[in-house]
């Protein structure tokens, strides 16, 4: 009869039986409620007579009105999105048949997440994706106070030009893979979590707030164009590839307090030129400075007792070396490719360090015990 499954019927009382409606969940009740009321003129029922047909249909006459309010009243999918927006706690205008985007956005305190699989994702994210905005700038409101994981995860179109004053965190992955343009943050962002920048090339930040107290793993992961030249001073840990790739990133100095710098914390900061290492630093993490050309270091402080292997791979700069006496670890291949590194001053005695010379084919190596 060509019905298919799936397809929307309805009766027609005529000798074809069946017919079959077309178009979205507005359309098909007007028609539906067309259909109902002409089929009460032409019968000419009264009232009571038109209730007990609708009744025996399974519609009321008070259902056909309320259908037809809601419908008026309410734009198709309307209701999720006031839904969405509530859910997270923030307020919705109705005053006009279709809210804005940011008449929704307005009332958000948090911009949420949860985890790219999850079936509930961020509700600020859906209702750009709903509103059309993967082409349009987007201003983030200043209610906002935390970017929570995964609010723009891997989503590469969005333009943003800069976050509101009063943020105070950036959650994990918040911002993975986006072509997100800052130069600056708000100075009240005190934490940058795991992968929160990871892989934003356009990433243009001169400096960080000086509350971030961590550069946790992966956050600033590929962002080649990062260009600060120092980390605050309360950062204590640099954690695993937390500047990997950052190739423009003129870096000239580390804070005083840094006690530990885990693998590839560095690895592929080319335009790196730090002369010195903080005193108290205690760990240097496998490729930790890795093809770090324009390293200038002459010095491993007395304070460092472990430094991985392949630290300081491919550093071509390095031209002498003086090793501190509190080591116990240097892992293999931690010069190697050093071709002008021509001397290593240890500060232990021969064999309290094994492997040496550690990949510094080039290296003259003195022991002072």
């Amino acid at each position: 009869m060509g019905i298919y499954s799936g397809d929307k019927i309805m009766w027609n009382e005529q000798e074809s039986g069946w017919d079959v409606l077309s178009g979205d969940r507005r359309m098909i009740t007007e028609q539906l409620l067309s259909s109902v009321s002409e089929a009460i003129d032409r019968s000419g029922m009264a009232n009571d007579m038109a209730n007990e047909a609708l009744y025996n249909t399974g519609l009321l006459k008070d259902d056909v009105t309320k259908l037809q309010e809601d419908f008026t009243s309410v734009a198709d999918g309307k209701a999720l999105v006031e839904t969405a927006i509530s859910d997270m706690g923030g307020t919705v205008s109705k005053e006009a048949d279709v809210a804005t985007f940011q008449e929704l956005a307005d009332g958000v305190g948090t911009i949420a997440g949860g985890s790219p699989t999850d079936d509930a994702k961020d509700s600020l994210k859906t209702l750009i994706e709903r509103d059309g905005f993967s082409q349009k700038k987007l201003t983030i409101p200043d209610s906002v106070k935390i970017i929570g994981p995964f609010a723009f995860y891997n989503y590469s179109s969005i333009k943003i030009d800069q976050l509101p004053e009063g943020i105070t965190s950036i959650g994990r992955y918040a911002f993975y893979s986006t072509e997100v343009a800052f130069t600056s943050l708000p100075e009240t962002v005190a934490r940058i979590d795991n992968y929160a920048f990871y892989n934003c090339p356009l990433l243009a930040l001169n400096y960080l707030p000086s509350g971030i107290d961590r550069i946790y793993q992966y956050s600033f992961h590929g962002c080649a164009n990062l260009d600060i030249t120092s980390i605050p001073s309360k950062v204590k840990v640099v954690d695993t590839k937390g500047f990997y790739g950052c190739k423009k990133m003129p870096l000239s100095s580390l804070p005083e307090g840094l006690i530990d710098i885990g693998s590839a914390a560095f690895d592929g900061c080319s335009n790196l030129a730090l002369e010195s290492l903080p005193p108290n630093l205690t760990n240097i993490g496998s490729y930790a400075f890795r093809f770090c050309e324009k390293l200038l270091i002459e010095e491993i402080p007395e304070s460092v007792t472990t430094i991985g292997s392949a630290a300081f791979n491919s550093c071509n700069s390095l031209r002498t070396m003086r090793l501190g006496g509190n080591l116990k670890t240097i892992g293999d291949y931690v010069f190697t490719n050093c071709t002008n590194l021509t001397s290593i001053v240890c500060d232990f005695a021969e064999g309290a360090v094994a492997g040496a010379p550690w990949g510094a084919t080039n290296a003259t190596i003195t022991y002072l015990r």
